[in-house]
């Protein structure tokens, strides 16, 4: 939590700018960072959108907070060089829910079954996006060029969502 403060004072990040998942880790930091007066945003990824037009689209603020971070990168948004982010990013999954056709994200659970690790830094950089601000942000371009190049080239290979029986056969495509 200190790590947390001193960084949220170094770049003038106010608490409530400061999102943290209500639930495991995130509710133990957010206990934490409470405790010492930071009084920040608990969100519970796992729960229903809140706005109505993001209910129709989102299966929860989770499948919302990728596809919104999602929409950002493929717009000309970049990452600043973090191992864990690319390891982590690369391994959420998304499909359209059977019937709805609203986004939906592989759950930790099935993640874990089908060997992924747990994407809790992945999940910080998501929310992020939690709410409509990070839909208008500047992209942060404190990457190299080569990495500049493959990501273009991924960002053209991959579409957010594979329509072609993807709920039925229960596949889930990289984000």
């Amino acid at each position: 939590m200190k790590k947390t403060i001193e960084l949220a004072l170094l770049n003038g990040v106010k608490a409530e700018d400061i999102y943290v998942d209500s639930f495991g880790e995130g509710g133990k930091a957010a206990i934490e960072l409470t405790k010492q007066g930071w009084f920040v945003n608990a969100v519970h990824v796992g729960d229903q959108c809140e706005d109505d037009d993001d209910k129709e689209l989102y299966m929860n603020k989770r499948a919302m907070m990728f596809s919104r971070l999602k929409k950002w990168t493929k717009t000309g948004g970049e990452y600043i060089q973090n191992g864990a982010w690319k390891k982590e990013l690369t391994t959420i999954r998304e499909r359209r829910s059977e019937g709805k056709s609203r986004v939906q994200i592989m759950s930790k659970l099935k993640m874990k079954k089908k060997g992924f690790k747990s994407p809790n830094t992945a999940d910080a950089v998501g929310l992020t996006f939690i709410d409509d601000v990070g839909e208008q942000r500047a992209p942060i371009k404190i990457i190299t060029r080569a990495q500049q190049e493959v990501n273009r080239n991924r960002n053209n290979n991959n579409s957010l969502v594979n329509n072609n029986n993807q709920a039925q056969n229960d596949k889930y495509s990289p984000i």
